[in-house]
């Protein structure tokens, strides 16, 4: 006589089976385990990446081109004060970006950044004398 029962229509597994199923499945997680800590290496260089060395695109190098011309014209609400006063002010908003950011141009600002760039540009105060 067997020391296997039929349990439920299926064959109890004997200590032994027990052992070399857990045994199949502990190499299985294992597998996996080393496949989650290259993927979240993977993912850390491509944060690293979009962190540093992304930079606003296009579209949003205008989008910001356009934010600065309109903080500059509220700033600046008379043509006259506009007319003398704007060279300064562009110049001055375009440097305090690239101070803020410490680029060497508003075009390489991070991807990352440009909703806060935006904000700046709309919060931005000129500090000079006009």
């Amino acid at each position: 006589m067997s020391n296997l029962a039929i349990v439920g229509g299926r064959r109890e597994l004997s200590p032994e089976e027990t052992l070399q199923a857990l045994q199949m499945m502990l190499s299985t997680v294992e597998g996996f385990a080393g496949k989650v800590v290259k993927l979240e290496s993977k993912v850390a260089t491509l944060e690293d990446k979009v962190e540093t060395k992304l930079h606003i695109d296009y579209n949003q190098q205008r989008a910001l081109q356009k934010a600065i011309g309109r903080r500059v014209r509220e700033m600046l609400p008379s043509e006259k004060a506009y007319r003398e006063h704007s060279k300064v002010y562009f110049a001055a908003l375009y440097s305090a970006l690239k101070d803020v950011y410490q680029v060497p141009s508003y075009r390489d600002i991070p991807l990352m950044m440009f909703d806060h760039a935006m904000k700046y540009v709309g919060d931005w105060e000129y500090l000079g004398a006009a």
